[in-house]
């Protein structure tokens, strides 16, 4: 039996917009995302190993709401004050993949390390941040930077550069990876 493809209902053209609409974020908060499968590797402003996750894919976020975290970069460079002092986002990543400590200086055991962790369950803090690209500046680091809307009552998506007047789109930041308890 063949199906005569005239006698159904084409697909609505329309459907074709929903993949541009602006998706909506999710607040800040504790979420579960996928690792990439492949990364990329470059150095710092001073040298140290930084790798780029592009993209992590939100796995626990509601349908409709923006999926995807771009563009996360973790330097190997040591944070210098505070409790995690001599620690850096590489490590914490590779602690919130389960990866077993990399006692190693040499920079290709610590790209194997990452390799590994492709497509691994991470979780993290999530929240928002805003960058203007054309004028070089960090204009909001958390959703509670980004003005109220008064018709929703909720954050809007965006914040006016005050030199410019331009709309900078909020974007999703890991502010921090949660550390697997398995070790």
């Amino acid at each position: 039996m063949s199906i005569d493809p005239r006698d159904l209902k084409a697909p609505n053209p329309e459907q074709w917009d929903e993949y541009d609409k602006p998706r909506p974020l999710v607040p800040t908060g504790r979420y579960t995302g996928k690792a990439p499968e492949k990364f990329i590797f470059e150095a710092d402003g001073d040298g140290f190993m930084r790798v780029v996750l592009d993209t992590i894919q939100l796995v626990d976020v509601p349908s409709g709401y923006k999926d995807q975290v771009r563009f996360e970069r973790l330097s190997a460079k040591p944070r210098e004050k505070g409790r995690l002092a001599g620690t850096s986002r590489l490590t914490d990543y590779l602690l919130a993949t389960g990866t077993e400590p990399v006692r190693s200086e040499d920079p290709e055991e610590w790209a194997r390390a990452v390799e590994q962790t492709a497509g691994a369950l991470i979780e993290f803090f999530l929240d928002w941040r805003a960058y203007d690209s054309e004028t070089q500046e960090s204009l909001a680091d958390t959703m509670t930077d980004f003005p109220i809307d008064p018709k929703t009552g909720e954050h809007q998506t965006w914040i006016a550069n005050p030199k410019t007047g331009r709309r900078v789109p909020a974007q999703y930041r890991v502010r921090y990876f949660v550390r697997q308890r398995s070790r």
